[in-house]
């Protein structure tokens, strides 16, 4: 039986950081206040459930720091991005690697190599776009859970 191997980008995806008051503002200033207390964009009870299903081997997240962050904002970034999932229900006892690269660093390259079974959530064209080219699997945002419920079926079916 295949597994798969999920991957969800935070900011746009699961993470709300564009409807937080002043986001921008916020990181142009270096605060992490929008990273770690924007509001979840998917139920994440539902979330959480669906990852616990057994054909899924592997849970990450894959996430860009703040775009021309320095290094010590980055490092900040990086711990708010696992406090406002630890808070959201998907702590380390869930989630698999935490994958939180440089603005702009292309996903799938941070990966390796993708086979079909790896799936990204994103809401990046671009990174859509080269996660499959190079082997994967990818979807947008909109109606995260019911797509991932599909991936769910289609591979208990295979």
């Amino acid at each position: 039986m295949k597994k798969l191997n999920i991957y969800f980008d935070m900011d746009g995806t699961i993470a709300n950081l564009y409807e937080y008051k002043d986001w921008l503002k916020h990181l142009r200033s270096e605060s992490v206040a929008p990273y770690e207390f924007c509001k979840p964009m998917v139920d994440m009870e539902q979330l959480k459930e669906l990852l616990q299903n057994p054909i899924i081997n592997s849970v990450n997240i894959i996430s860009w720091t703040a775009k021309h962050g320095t290094t010590e904002y980055n490092r900040k970034t990086r711990y708010a991005k696992i406090r406002w999932l630890a808070k959201n229900g998907l702590d380390y006892h869930l989630i698999d690697k935490y994958i939180i690269v440089p603005y702009g660093t292309d996903k799938a390259d941070a990966i390796g190599k993708l086979t079909e079974n790896d799936i990204l959530f994103d809401d990046e064209k671009q990174n859509r776009s080269n996660w499959i080219v190079k082997g994967g699997h990818a979807e947008d945002e909109k109606n995260l859970i019911e797509k991932l419920k599909k991936y769910i079926d289609k591979y208990t079916n295979l």
